[in-house]
Formats: C-alpha cells, sequence, structure tokens
C-alpha cells in the first residue's frame, strides 16, 4: 500500500490508484478498495465501482453489478431495487452506453439536464429515497472491449454540485487506473449485479477500538498515516503506535496484508 505523506488531492488520488493495483495484483478486492477510497477522497455520501455491459445495447440498460459503501441496509435497498422495476429509464446510463466507446470523466449535468433528471421516477422513487442526489464519474470503457466500469462519486441529497477540482482529481484517477482497466475487467468481473456489503462487516475481525477501526478504515481507503492522524486529531507518532497494535491484532505484518485479510469475504 502506497505511503504518500501528503494532504494534497493529487498524491491522494495517486495513493488510491496504488492501493487498486496493488490490491489486483494480490488477487484480493480492488473494487471495495476503490470504492472507499473515492467515498473518503471526495467526502461523498456513496462512493462506487459500476460493472457495466458494453457489448449489448439495450433500450434500457442496467448495470451489471454495483460494489458501493455509505449506504444503510434501507437505502442500499432502496436504491437498488430499481434494477427490477421496468418503467425506471436510467438516461444517465443510456447516454452514457451511446457515447464513444472511451474512457471521460462526467458529471451528471455533462449527461442529463436537470430538466431532464428531476422528477423522472428512478430520482424520485430511488435515488432520492437513498438520500443520494448529484454524482462525478469516471468512465472505462476499452475501444473493443464487452464490458467496462464506471467510478462513482455520489453527493447525499441537497449537497453542493461537484467543482471543476474535483472533476480534475477524478480525472486523475480515471487517467491512473486506464492503463490498468482491460486487467481489471478481465480478472474478476462479476457475472450478475449483486451491490457489496462493507468489507469490514464481511470478514469475521477482531474485536478493533473506534480508533484502530477508523485507522483501519483509513488505511483501506489509501491514506497514510499522516492523514488519519490529522483526521483523528493526532500526532503522526501515536499513530503509528496505533498501526502496530492494529497490524497485531490482525496478526499481519504488512499494510498491503491487512488490507487484503480485512476485505477477504467469509
Amino acid at each position: 500500500m502506497p505511503n504518500l505523506n501528503t494532504h494534497s488531492p493529487e498524491r491522494a488520488a495517486l495513493s488510491l490508484v496504488g492501493a487498486v493495483g496493488e490490491t489486483a495484483a494480490a488477487g484480493q478486492d480492488w473494487r471495495q478498495v476503490l470504492a472507499l477510497g473515492l467515498q473518503s477522497l471526495f467526502n461523498v455520501k456513496m462512493g462506487a465501482l459500476v460493472d457495466i455491459d458494453s457489448a449489448h445495447a439495450t433500450p434500457n440498460p442496467r448495470p451489471r453489478h454495483v460494489t458501493e459503501v455509505g449506504l444503510t441496509e434501507g437505502e442500499r435497498a432502496a436504491l437498488w431495487s430499481y434494477v427490477h422495476d421496468p418503467d425506471a429509464f436510467d438516461p444517465f446510463l443510456s447516454n452514457i452506453l451511446a457515447g464513444p466507446r472511451s474512457n471521460r470523466v462526467v458529471t451528471r449535468r455533462d449527461v442529463v439536464a436537470d430538466d431532464n433528471w428531476y422528477g423522472i421516477p428512478l430520482v424520485e422513487d430511488y435515488i432520492r429515497k437513498a438520500g443520494l442526489d448529484d454524482l462525478l464519474v469516471g468512465v472505462f470503457i476499452p475501444e473493443g472491449a464487452k464490458s467496462g466500469f464506471m467510478t462513482v462519486a455520489h453527493r447525499a441529497l441537497g449537497e453542493r454540485s461537484f467543482t471543476s477540482v474535483e472533476a480534475e482529481t477524478m480525472r486523475l484517477i480515471q487517467h491512473g487506473l486506464s492503463g490498468w482497466s482491460r486487467l481489471l475487467i478481465d480478472r474478476s468481473a462479476p457475472p450478475s449485479m449483486t451491490p457489496a456489503r462493507d468489507p469490514l462487516a464481511r470478514f469475521p475481525m477482531p474485536r478493533l477500538s473506534p480508533r484502530l477501526r477508523q485507522l483501519l478504515e483509513g488505511f483501506i481507503a489509501g491514506k497514510s498515516e499522516r492523514q488519519v492522524a490529522d483526521e483523528m486529531g493526532l500526532s503522526r507518532h501515536t499513530v503509528h503506535m496505533h498501526a502496530k497494535r492494529l497490524y497485531k491484532a490482525m496478526e499481519v505484518k504488512s499494510r498491503a496484508e491487512l488490507v487484503a485479510k480485512a476485505l477477504r469475504a467469509r
């Protein structure tokens, strides 16, 4: 796991890309690492990785699979139940798949205007009931590939729109992952639409204090000890000592092994 001691969005984005690549190379669940990192980096309600079928166009496309973090069980059920509603048209995904087969970064407003978004059943009956609103997306559809994926940062209902600076940060992640995209798609593309749960709830974790759990979540998101120290209001030395305790509790010797063990499914 990269350990970049910086507060800049650019370095944090590069750290996240490195964490995803390292996790994928180890054969572990890179989707959860990416979703958690997006949620943390953009300070949003939901971070997600959405697998899409780019080979078979349909009038009303649906995701193949979604890995998301940040929603409660009730919000998750409210949002993803739309995939079973034939009348819930998704103009965002439809327009994305109708567009050029390339890697790009878009906001929802770049793809669907407000007049064609607010008030439709998808938004009113599902997205808003999950407490969500605006979204920023990085699209990965390699030329000639049968599938692709989208990295998604989704704001909570009523929060501000995404800025050009945030779009540039997502573009940096998109650029960093573009060289990995075919490998990531081919290695572990899920077969069906099955939203994932919190990775820390899927592994029989040892009993951790709130501080150690917060530290673990930070490491999974690709943050450095200094970044976690600032968030927790602690010195870097104190966080380093907590990290040693965390390694011992998890019975691991490295950051990569720690993240892999935390993300391993039962």
